[in-house]
């Protein structure tokens, strides 16, 4: 049975996050293609990048630069790296970078989720 919050609270509001996708290609020594996958960033308020990641049970992966809508709650930040990664459970929609423009209180939701000192609940 689903739990319905009956609040609007953090864990249940859309955020929508602006992914830049990089082709990465893995080489051999004879420079044939070993490997190709897309690597993930969003951007916080303060200009900085931050890793983006998906695990495999997300099918509908963004394949160019674009906007996406996710659930808070579906958004969790990992801390025990050099860096921090967030990690998207599910995507809601995809949307194209023109069709929608980006306001700083954006921005500023997704770093106070990324600030938040609290552990990882997976």
């Amino acid at each position: 049975m689903t739990k319905e919050p009956t609040v609007e609270t953090v864990e249940n509001k859309v955020k929508v996050l602006e992914i830049e996708v990089h082709e990465i290609t893995v080489k051999n020594s004879d420079g044939s293609v070993k490997n190709k996958f897309n690597a993930f960033k969003t951007f916080l308020t303060n200009g900085k990048k931050m890793d983006v990641r998906f695990p495999q049970a997300v099918k509908n992966l963004p394949k160019e630069n674009c906007f996406i809508k996710v659930m808070s709650n579906d958004i969790n930040i990992d801390k025990s790296h050099k860096y921090p990664r967030m990690w998207i459970q599910e995507i809601i929609e995809i949307v194209e970078k023109k069709a929608l423009a980006r306001t700083p209180e954006q921005y500023k939701e997704v770093d106070d989720l990324v600030y938040n000192e609290e552990d990882l609940p997976f």
